[in-house]
């Protein structure tokens, strides 16, 4: 037994991680009467309970803290008592010195608990002068009779007002909860809110890592597997924490990496939860262990009991390692390492029969509720290899298209040797396994091999699942005639399920496709599509119809028509989702960004990829389907217009790593594709020659196999990039290039286009206008017929005159008008240079398109006061090397500023510029200033248009920022003022926080001699500053000191000298502990002010210092 004393001492404080998320719950126990911490065991409950009760004492001396830790002797009521009384009278010497006089005269079966609480209500009222916390550690154990709760329950409702009750405990305590609540006086705080969170989970294990005696990092994917593992369960972290991959070598297997910590969770598990549970319950929790998930009625029919719900509700009330999974609390599961640990003890408790008895008993029980693959998994821990072979004769597809590798890996484990070589569906899970590890050649050798046994078994099912996966390796290697043959095979057997008819028929038709059989591709599809109304339920239709949907999609899509493509696709997509069939999936997303890239819709395209990656993620699904969506999510990127340096890089490492995954699996079409978009990345890059070899080695890498599209494609870039990025001397390399891919794309409509354009670049660029015409006509009517005209519209750096000349002869009038107005603005300047030319014809149509373009605003300014002086146009900044007059810029920034004046006017301008030059001389040097002012704003405005920003009235100027335009000042002042009229508190500070962002330091720093400016710097300071007190008295009033240090140290930062902020900043460091900190802030302190002053720092400062140091 513990000594009473010992257990009366507020354990000593822990070194802890901030857990800022639990702020508001730690400040809350200030001032609620009763806090409420319940949890498992190991979640940090006792942890939470000292940071707030430490900082409760950092408050004020005043407060005083009873921390009570029971042991069971202490649930009798009356030595509750004595050791309770005993705690207070440590602070309270003269406290109910007798407490035996009440209590010593009841009887120990039949106490008198309303005198008991009258008693000690008493003694506080008359002894206790301050705010008292009573803290019971581990309250779970104390009360075996209920006297203990009852004497609480009478105390809490007559809570005395200086009284507060903390209860730390594994169960919800019985007592009377309901109306504390209702008076908004219970403070509760779960295991939902203790488990870390990623976040914390990170920072612990930085914190336990920089805390031991390596330096090495912990890296994000160690912190995700251990938060996974653990589920934020603390004690579980700190005991992982000792077997991080990053003590292990590199080459460690993943599944071996945490094995170092599992003895000491095993034995933290068995003293702190199992050994203090009974022997029913110890039984129920080992054997029901082999449940994934647990359920009343599976339970009870394992176990041969009745009472399973009541035994599931009561793990769960006790924060057994137990929770509810649903929101009718029907269906429960335990804790991973608890599970983890149960199954381990179980083994240690049956024997190795019994324990197969178990989960044979488990697997039947799965097999009845349809739960196949659970029942697998009972099989084959079980042993029983013929029931898991039977299972796996329809369930090993499934299994391997729809699980991620280490769901596969696990079944695997459990199977003994031997047994692989004997049974064929053992090893077609492990070659599928390899599959989904992207192991693909080891994965298509594993099939061939089972093949060879499924048909020396006479296995037709077995030969028809083998030949669909080696069909698919070989489409995807580019081996498409042996993909065909194989799918044919297939269709021809006698046994084959309607469901798998069309699966395979779908797979079929993209490989027609590919080979050009498109009329024999329909008809494969009419069949498909006949066999739909012999499907019996409504999952397997929708799965079907969504995959015919898909295979006509592809089918659209290679043939060119990427409208009825997309359509497919989005159509699939919903019915994959539908039924969950999120692997299927990627073929939607797949589709949808491939069309969308050829109809110009490039940022749909590079969402639906990105939507598609991220489904892969999700569902752990990574295969080639997922590599292309990379490439498609690349290759849409590449042809935005806003493509930034750090989008055209991420597309570029995109193709890298995708060209990487099909080298490594031999996927020559991958590599193919790969290749062409790197081209694109390294043209948008600036490196030609880079480019030029990409091609050239995505040309290589399908030499030998029937590519047609992706070969031409290749080519057609290959010659486009020849005819533009080289000189003559690689022209005729280039022609025969277009002219050799041109015959083998006649069918693609987008295709057609794109080589026409090239066609009518070359001719007009050397002077062929006709030949060039004629082209360029036959390119604008596709993309008219087709919708290609984003295509058209990229083409603008050269096709502007072409299109002029076209139209002054009248050559297609409407699609022309269609295409410049989409050109819009951005062609202006082009337009301007061919107006200004000799040909009235061309003149008159500039005119024409000129007017016919609409005027779109301006783009609007932002501008930057605050630090340094910063102004954009749209997103074009204007640096200061681009003012050619300073006078300009001044006149600018005093405009902008005083923009809420309204219009100013010319003389008070000049005066400004120039406070003592000649009136004449001063007109003339505005006018020029202004013109240099009008040509920096907008530097390709045509002479004789207004300015869009410079705005007159007479002889007064104000400057327009246009729509959407930002001034920092502007919205610091709105911000400011909105803050002192709002009355809600919140609200307040929510805007004084935004004024305090935007102020990014002093009012036009390089400016310190402008007059005008002096005053204007100095109203804005102090506004700031402002902000910064009402900010700081916030988070004062609310106890989070870590704001009130940040907005201290940022007052500070503007005004160095402010002895009241230096106080407050000491005082918060204290309170945060870190009591280094205030008194580094108070020396740094005393010595700018000796030094910048000459003086020192006040009495109040030094006795503030002194008290602080002290504490």
């Amino acid at each position: 037994m513990i000594p009473v004393m010992a257990r009366l001492v507020k354990p000593p404080a822990q070194d802890i991680v901030p857990r800022h998320r639990l702020d508001i719950f730690a400040a809350a126990v200030a001032d609620k009467k009763v806090t409420l911490v319940t949890a498992g065991a190991g979640y940090g409950k006792t942890t939470f309970a000292l940071g707030a009760i430490d900082e409760i004492l950092l408050g004020s001396n005043l407060r005083k803290v009873v921390w009570y830790r029971p042991d069971r002797s202490d649930g009798d009521i009356h030595r509750f008592l004595a050791h309770l009384s005993a705690g207070i009278r440590h602070h309270y010497p003269d406290f109910w010195e007798d407490p035996a006089a009440i209590t010593g005269n009841n009887s120990s079966d039949n106490p008198d608990i309303d005198s008991m609480a009258a008693g000690f209500l008493n003694a506080l009222d008359a002894g206790v002068s301050h705010d008292l916390y009573l803290v019971i550690d581990d309250f779970h154990g104390l009360d075996r009779t209920g006297d203990v709760n009852r004497f609480l329950q009478t105390v809490l409702d007559c809570f005395p007002r200086f009284f507060h009750l903390v209860i730390i405990t594994r169960s919800i305590p019985e007592l009377k909860l309901s109306r504390l609540m209702s008076q908004r006086e219970l403070n509760w705080v779960t295991q939902t809110h203790l488990a870390f969170d990623p976040d914390e989970t990170g920072a612990l294990l930085r914190h336990l890592s920089s805390a031991s005696d390596h330096d090495s990092e912990v890296d994000d994917t160690t912190v995700n597997q251990l938060h996974q593992l653990s589920e934020g369960w603390a004690t579980g972290l700190i005991l992982l924490d000792s077997s991080l991959t990053k003590r292990l070598p590199s080459a460690v297997p993943e599944d071996r990496r945490f094995r170092g910590s599992q003895r000491l969770i095993f034995d933290y598990l068995e003293e702190n939860v199992f050994s203090l549970i009974s022997p029913d319950l110890q039984q129920f929790v080992l054997k029901s262990a082999i449940l994934s998930t647990l359920h009343e009625d599976l339970c009870n029919r394992l176990l041969n009991i009745q009472s399973a719900g009541s035994i599931l509700h009561h793990l769960e009330a006790h924060h057994l390692f137990t929770s509810a999974v649903d929101e009718d609390r029907q269906f429960f599961r335990f804790h991973p390492m608890f599970r983890d640990f149960l199954k381990v003890k179980l083994g240690m408790v049956f024997s190795s029969s019994q324990v197969a008895e178990l989960y044979t008993l488990a697997a039947y029980l799965y097999e009845k509720q349809d739960k196949e693959q659970e029942a697998l998994k009972h099989h084959i821990l079980a042993g029983n290899m013929g029931d898991a072979s039977r299972l796996l004769n329809h369930l090993a597809r499934p299994i391997i298209k729809q699980n991620p590798p280490q769901m596969v890996k696990s079944l695997l484990s459990g199977i003994p040797e031997h047994y692989m070589d004997d049974e064929p569906w053992f090893q077609y899970l492990e070659a599928g396994y390899f599959a989904l590890c992207n192991q693909l050649q080891m994965a298509a050798k594993g099939y061939e091999k089972v093949l060879r046994v499924f048909r020396s078994k006479k296995d037709e099912a077995g030969e028809c699942i083998c030949l669909m996966e080696l069909a698919e390796y070989y489409m995807s290697t580019g081996d498409l005639k042996r993909s065909e043959s194989a799918y044919k095979k297939i269709l021809n057997k006698d046994k084959l399920s309607v469901y798998l008819t069309i699966i395979v028929q779908g797979y079929l038709i993209r490989v027609l496709t590919l080979l050009r059989k498109t009329g024999d591709a329909d008809k494969v599809a009419k069949q498909a599509i006949g066999l739909l109304t012999q499907l019996d339920n409504e999952q397997s239709l929708k799965m079907c119809r969504g995959w015919i949907y898909t295979a006509q999609g592809f089918r659209h899509a290679y043939s060119g028509d990427y409208h009825k493509a997309l359509e497919l696709g989005e159509l699939s997509k919903i019915l994959f989702k539908t039924v969950g069939q999120y692997r299927f999936m990627s073929s939607s997303y797949f589709l949808i960004s491939y069309a969308c890239f050829y109809l110009g819709q490039f940022t749909k395209g590079r969402s639906a990829a990105r939507e598609g990656i991220a489904n892969d993620r999700e569902h752990r699904i990574s295969d080639e389907f997922s590599q292309f969506l990379h490439l498609l999510e690349a290759r849409n990127s590449l042809e935005m217009e806003e493509g930034s340096c750090d989008l055209i890089m991420r597309a570029g490492d995109q193709a890298r790593q995708s060209l990487s995954f099909f080298q490594e699996n031999a996927f020559p079409g991958g590599v193919a594709q790969a290749f062409l978009v790197l081209h694109k990345a390294c043209l948008k890059d600036g490196d030609v020659l880079q480019a030029e070899s990409c091609l050239r080695s995505g040309i290589d890498a399908i030499e030998d196999h029937d590519m047609p599209l992706i070969k031409n494609e290749l080519k057609v870039a290959l010659s486009q990039l020849l005819f533009y990025s080289h000189g003559k001397e690689r022209n005729s390399e280039a022609m025969a290039l277009l002219k050799d891919a041109e015959q083998e794309l006649l069918y693609s409509g987008w295709h057609m286009c794109w080589t026409s354009r090239i066609y009518a670049r070359y001719y007009w660029e050397h002077g062929h206008k006709e030949t060039a015409f004629k082209y360029m006509i036959y390119s604008l009517k596709i993309s008219e017929e087709e919708g290609f005209d984003p295509w058209i519209l990229s083409e603008k750096a050269w096709v502007i005159p072409l299109l002029v000349e076209l139209l002054s002869v009248n050559a297609m009038p409407q699609y022309l008008k269609r295409i410049f107005m989409a050109l819009g603005d951005e062609i202006k300047g082009e337009l301007t240079r061919l107006k200004d030319g000799e040909h009235p014809a061309i003149q008159k149509t500039v005119a024409r398109i000129l007017k016919m373009i609409p005027q779109t605003p301006a783009p609007p300014i932002t501008a930057s006061f605050f630090g340094q002086f910063k102004l954009f146009v749209g997103d074009r900044e204007v640096p200061a090397s681009n003012w050619r007059s300073k006078k300009a810029r001044d006149l600018f920034k005093y405009l902008l500023c005083m923009r809420h004046k309204g219009y100013l006017d010319k003389e008070i301008l000049m005066e400004l510029l120039w406070p003592d030059g000649d009136p004449k001389k001063s007109a003339q040097r505005f006018h020029v200033a202004l013109a240099s002012l009008r040509k920096t704003l907008e530097p390709d405005i045509i002479k004789g248009t207004r300015s869009s920003y410079i705005i007159r009235s007479g002889t007064a100027y104000r400057i327009d920022i246009g729509k959407g335009g930002r001034v920092d000042i502007d919205e610091f002042r709105n911000a400011f003022d909105t803050a002192a009229k709002e009355p809600g508190e919140a609200e307040r500070v929510e805007w004084y926080k935004k004024a305090e962002a935007v102020y990014k330091g002093t009012f036009l720093l390089e400016d310190p001699y402008l007059d005008w400016c002096a005053e204007e710097r100095e109203k804005y300071q102090q506004l700031y500053l402002t902000a910064l007190k009402k900010l700081i008295e916030f988070h004062d009033a609310h106890r989070e000191y870590t704001a009130c240090i940040t907005y201290a140290n940022k007052y500070l930062k503007t005004d160095k000298y402010s002895e009241t902020i230096i106080r407050q900043l000491m005082a918060y460091y204290v309170k945060s502990g870190n009591k280094a900190m205030a008194i580094q802030t108070y020396d740094r302190f005393k010595t700018v002010i000796r030094n910048d002053l000459d003086c020192s720092v006040s009495q109040e400062t030094q006795l503030l210092y002194t008290q602080l140091v002290t504490v």
